[in-house]
């Protein structure tokens, strides 16, 4: 399989899941100085894999394909901060894009949420009106980075964030990893969504010790789930 068809399995992937509806959202993998991403405004349904656009890391020229995504900026500031990554996917999924219009993190409430995030789900920082008058899409991505920064936070423990009255972005270490991210982003989100309403108080963030115990036996050195 090429890698503009990977592109596209992985863009379909978003629509058939429900994480997107019309062309809300787009998904970009990288393989060295390359970058395949979702073509601007093209729906799912008539989207080829010679839409895909192939555009240069380094430069930001467009190679081949048609006009790229509008948050292609976006997609490339991550690239180049999260070195070991090698798949972005942005959504605007119901119940994470709801968090993010709310400013409200996803904390760790359960199990799940641990399984694949260590720990609560920041927001990034709203842009001011000269961030976006000036570079938005690329200023998005530096917002996250700032984020990340700020907060001392790995990208590989964390991989997702919610933009500020936006939506998501999510990542990974393959080229399926940003879509099934995204995919168990929203899942969490719908079941915090659901505790809080359920709860009479706060919920509860979920123990440190349980946190530790299910991120580690995933992802931590001596990871036990699955098969070897």
């Amino acid at each position: 399989m090429s890698l503009r068809e990977i592109c596209l399995q992985e863009n379909k992937k978003l629509s058939t899941s429900n994480l997107v509806v019309l062309t809300w959202g787009n998904v970009s993998i990288r393989y060295e100085d390359n970058v395949y991403i979702k073509p601007s405004g093209v729906s799912y349904d008539h989207m080829i894999a010679d839409n895909i656009a192939v555009v240069s890391l380094s430069t930001g020229k467009h190679i081949s394909g048609q006009k790229p995504s509008v948050d292609l900026k976006t997609h490339l500031e991550l690239y180049k901060n999260f070195s070991e990554i090698e798949s972005v996917a942005h959504t605007h999924s119901k119940f994470c894009t709801s968090f993010a219009q709310s400013q409200i993190p996803i904390k760790c409430l359960g199990t799940t949420h641990a399984d694949y995030f260590y720990g609560t789900i920041p927001v990034t920082k709203q842009l001011t009106s000269k961030q976006i008058e000036g570079d938005y899409e690329g200023n998005t991505g530096a917002k996250i980075i700032e984020l990340f920064n700020k907060l001392e936070l790995s990208y590989k423990e964390m991989p997702g964030v919610l933009v500020r009255n936006h939506g998501v972005f999510t990542w990974g270490l393959s080229f399926s990893d940003a879509f099934k991210h995204a995919f168990v982003m929203e899942q969490i989100a719908e079941m915090a969504y659901h505790s809080h309403v359920l709860s009479d108080k706060e919920p509860s963030k979920l123990p440190q010790y349980i946190l530790d115990k299910h991120y580690e036996r995933k992802h931590g050195k001596s990871a036990y789930y699955g098969q070897r």
